[in-house]
């Protein structure tokens, strides 16, 4: 997947899609905090791409695996999160995430 972790910044989002039983999901970041260019660049183009093969709206939605959510942590649909970004060859995912 070749993962590059963005440093620096912790993010505040909302979990908008939850998939226990597939073990992934996506956040919608706060729009107050900007990411870096390359990462924003990136985040449009996967919405791109969604928008495309689902035939909705484009939304910019970060993907969080059940592997990146912090060591007890409950994961459900509206779930205020804090998570560090990363990007790889599919696109911007969240990674040490972790409820308000």
């Amino acid at each position: 997947e070749n993962r590059q972790v963005i440093s620096g910044q912790t993010y505040l989002g909302e979990v908008v899609r939850w998939k226990p039983d597939k073990g992934w999901g996506l956040i919608r970041t706060e729009p107050s905090m900007p990411m870096p260019p390359h990462v924003q660049a990136r985040l449009a183009q996967q919405a791109r791409a969604a928008a495309e093969k689902a035939g909705g709206a484009e939304e910019e939605l970060v993907y969080v695996r059940s592997s990146d959510v912090k060591d007890g942590v409950e994961m459900f649909t509206g779930v205020q999160v804090m998570f560090r970004l990363y990007v790889d060859d599919k696109g911007v995912g969240a990674y040490q995430v972790e409820t308000v």
